[in-house]
C-alpha cells in the first residue's frame, strides 16, 4: 500500500514480482481520477517486475497544481520508469463579469454576457455571486434567478453551477439617470463579482 499527500490524500496499491534473471518491467500503472479538486482523493495502482518506487513533484500555474507521479521499477542494477499526470485545481480569486448594457423600455437596463466555456476551467463551478455596480441587479443563469445589490449578502442562488453560458443581468434606471443624455446617461456597463467553488468530476469533492 502507498499513500502520499495531496492536499488531503492519494492512496494506491501495487503488486511487485520478483523474478530470479529478469529485468525490471512496469506491466500497469494508473491514477484516477487523473483531475482533481484541492482535497480530494486520487487512487494509484500498479504492477512491477522488480522493486518499485513512487515519486511525486507538484508545480503551480494559474491556480491548477500539475502533479507529476513517477514509477520506479528496479531488478538486476537496472532502473525504468513510467510518468502520470494529475492536476489539481484550487479556486483562486473570484471573476468579474462585465455586460454592455442597453434599454429594456424605457426604465430598465438589461445586460447579457455569454460565459464561454473555454474561459472557465470545467472543475470551476459558482460560488456566490455579488453586485460590482454599485446597485440592485436582478440576475437570471443556468435556469435560475435572483437578486444582487448594495447591503445584500452574498447570494448562493446560482452556487454549483457551471460558469459558462448566458448571463442576463437587469437593473432599473436610478433617479437622475436619463438615456440619451451624456451628463446623465445609464452606466454602459453592468458588473458581477462571481465566487468560484471547486466540483469535481463524477460527484466527487
Amino acid at each position: 500500500m502507498f499513500r502520499t499527500r495531496l492536499r488531503r490524500s492519494a492512496w494506491g496499491a501495487g503488486v511487485s514480482l520478483m523474478l530470479v534473471g529478469c529485468g525490471p518491467k512496469i506491466q500497469a500503472f494508473d491514477i484516477q481520477p487523473a483531475r482533481v479538486c484541492a482535497g480530494d482523493t486520487v487512487h494509484i495502482t500498479w504492477k512491477v517486475r522488480g522493486t518499485p518506487r513512487l515519486e511525486a513533484i507538484r508545480r503551480t500555474k494559474d491556480s491548477v497544481d500539475l502533479i507529476r507521479y513517477t514509477l520506479f521499477a528496479q531488478s538486476r542494477g537496472k532502473e525504468v520508469f513510467r510518468e502520470i499526470d494529475v492536476i489539481t485545481f484550487t479556486p483562486g480569486t473570484p471573476k468579474v463579469i462585465v455586460a454592455e448594457t442597453a434599454m429594456l423600455g424605457t426604465d430598465s437596463l438589461v445586460a447579457r454576457d455569454s460565459a464561454h466555456a473555454a474561459v472557465w476551467h470545467s472543475l470551476v463551478l459558482v460560488g456566490n455571486v455579488v453586485s460590482d455596480s454599485g446597485r440592485t441587479l436582478r440576475v437570471r443563469h443556468g435556469g435560475r434567478e435572483g437578486v444582487v445589490g448594495p447591503g445584500r449578502d452574498p447570494s448562493p442562488v446560482w452556487r454549483g453551477l457551471p460558469g459558462s453560458g448566458v448571463w442576463e443581468i437587469l437593473s432599473g434606471l436610478k433617479r437622475g439617470e436619463v438615456p440619451g443624455n451624456p451628463a446623465k446617461r445609464p452606466p454602459s456597463h453592468l458588473f458581477l463579482r462571481v465566487g468560484l467553488v471547486c466540483g469535481a468530476i463524477g460527484g466527487q469533492g
